[in-house]
């Protein structure tokens, strides 16, 4: 956070259950970090994607209305609005006031208009790159108002765009070979120098819990051994 470092974290394949220990922790630990941050100037972004899925009380009582003042931003993201706990939506509404819809069913923009006031067709009806934005001006009264934003840029081996129009094959072929090439140029000979194989990373972890299991065993056995040895009266731990 202080080094301005991007983190992510992959958590696909994990049950909900899993999912809400995880981010819960990890959640937890921002908050921690954030109040001992020496430069709370310099903003550190929290996105959470599907956010509906991880609603978490350290959101809502700490991060949203106290953290932002030391530089921590939440940012939530979801297709499902409507599924957002009460308090964690007032939240945002209350506290938080920015909001940023971009195309949506039909349940999730009567949300955005109950909210910000867009009307439902016209967040349904927006094209790609396209979005709604609702926040504060400088004086504080709310404002609305619809951008368009650039398309993601994807260059290839030269530092050329790709093609990114209405020729959809064009442009997944374009894609797809700007990719290969990273692949190629960059990916393998990164992987190559920082990372471990499957297998030396089985292995590694296969040692630490070999190493967890010999302390708890040792752990076990020891108060045994002591009161084997205080039996005859001459305890060998003197207090």
């Amino acid at each position: 956070m202080q080094n301005g470092e991007i983190a992510l974290y992959d958590l696909e394949g994990l049950s909900q259950h899993e999912i809400r220990l995880v981010m819960g922790y990890i959640t937890n630990l921002y908050h921690q970090a954030c109040s001992k941050r020496t430069n709370q100037q310099s903003n550190h972004y929290l996105i959470v994607d599907e956010a509906h899925e991880v609603q978490l009380p350290v959101m809502h009582q700490q991060i949203i209305p106290k953290d932002r003042a030391r530089g921590l931003v939440l940012i939530l993201m979801t297709q499902f609005m409507d599924q957002l706990k009460k308090e964690l939506k007032a939240a945002i509404t209350e506290i938080s006031g920015n909001i940023i819809a971009f195309r949506s069913g039909k349940e999730t923009a009567r949300e955005v208009e109950a909210i910000t006031g867009f009307k439902v067709e016209d967040i349904r009806k927006l094209s790609d790159l396209h979005c709604g934005v609702y926040t504060d001006d400088e004086d504080g009264d709310p404002v609305r108002f619809f951008v368009r934003t650039e398309p993601p840029y994807i260059l290839d081996h030269q530092g050329q765009p790709t093609y990114y129009g209405d020729d959809k094959p064009k442009r997944d072929r374009e894609k797809e070979k700007a990719f290969a090439e990273a692949l190629e140029e960059l990916g393998y000979p990164s992987m190559a120098r920082d990372c471990k194989t499957a297998e030396e990373a089985e292995q590694e972890i296969q040692a630490y819990l070999e190493g967890l299991w010999e302390t708890r065993k040792l752990a076990d056995t020891e108060p045994q051994e002591l009161n084997e040895k205080s039996t005859n009266g001459k305890p060998k731990v003197k207090l």
